[in-house]
């Protein structure tokens, strides 16, 4: 009898979970979400045993022909609106130095809400002495009428993934939104089959796989289309160094401005501004990257 009423009990529950799942029933949402957040936390629990931690310097001036790389560069989103274009601090912060700078690498969610006049204005901000770049995040392309607005700028007009030497370095402008965070098959192209023995950097918006996700600003993984690092590290097939610059973090205060992970040949550098206290940018100098406070 007793038996009898395990088996029962797990019919039942067999039955009503099938039913839930493919009807969408309450409590279909909230078991979803205990779900992923379990599963994020999982993840995020691994970090420490499948990486270890790196520090990248902090300087206090910026050398000249720098190249600067800044993720989230609207800044605060409690502090932003539909008219705000990027951080205050930030736009100060280039104004001031722009002249240090050859190239400026935006790795996406530029702009709260976009427009052509932002994507104009911003194509103004080098003031003919820095290159602009953009790796597009979910802000920037992530509506139809968003994209349609970045496709029309100058920024626009790349075919992402591209890849571009700046000072002897081998940089990846990559467009990680369109993949939902995934590594494209055109930006594992670029990393596999272009060796020189040079490092190459990879500057995009999203984490490219799920163990570092809780790390980023979006950490919703039912919005990605993540592996598992042990998956990601599969497909990459070269012994150079490889140095993802990440660009979705440092909104809040729980999301560190700047880390930094490595694992074998591959380093993760995650870094956005959140127009908080301690924001920093990276800068490239001289075949090495260092940080910035702004504020």
């Amino acid at each position: 009898m007793k038996n009898l009423k395990i088996v029962i009990s797990l019919l039942v529950g067999l039955f009503l979970g099938v039913y839930i799942g493919v009807s969408k029933s309450p409590p279909y949402t909230l078991l979803k979400n205990i779900y992923s957040d379990t599963l994020l936390f999982l993840n995020y629990k691994n970090i420490g045993k499948i990486f270890e931690e790196c520090e990248i310097l902090e300087i206090d001036r910026i050398p000249s022909k720098s190249i600067a790389i800044i993720g989230h560069a609207y800044g605060s989103n409690e502090n932003s609106n539909a008219n705000s274009f990027i951080d205050l601090n930030l736009e100060n912060f280039l104004k001031k130095n722009v002249k240090n700078f050859e190239n400026i690498i935006f790795t996406g969610d530029v702009f709260k809400v976009p427009s052509s006049e932002k994507w104009r204005k911003l194509e103004k901000i080098g003031q003919n002495k820095s290159a602009v770049h953009i790796s597009p995040g979910n802000h920037d392309i992530g509506r139809p009428d968003s994209r349609d607005v970045f496709m029309n700028s100058v920024f626009g007009k790349n075919n992402f993934p591209y890849l571009i030497d700046l000072q002897g370095q081998a940089f990846i402008i990559d467009d990680s939104t369109t993949s939902k965070g995934a590594v494209s098959n055109r930006t594992l192209d670029l990393i596999n089959n272009n060796g020189n023995g040079m490092t190459k950097i990879i500057a995009r918006h999203h984490v490219p796989f799920l163990e570092i996700l809780a790390l980023s600003n979006d950490s919703n993984p039912k919005t990605k289309a993540l592996s598992s690092f042990k998956e990601f590290a599969r497909n990459i097939k070269t012994n150079e160094e490889i140095i993802w610059v990440i660009g979705d973090s440092g909104a809040t205060k729980k999301t560190k401005s700047s880390s930094c992970f490595k694992k074998n040949n591959q380093k993760f550098i995650l870094n956005g501004i959140g127009g908080i206290e301690g924001d920093t940018i990276l800068i490239f100098h001289d075949k090495d990257l260092f940080r910035y406070r702004i504020n």
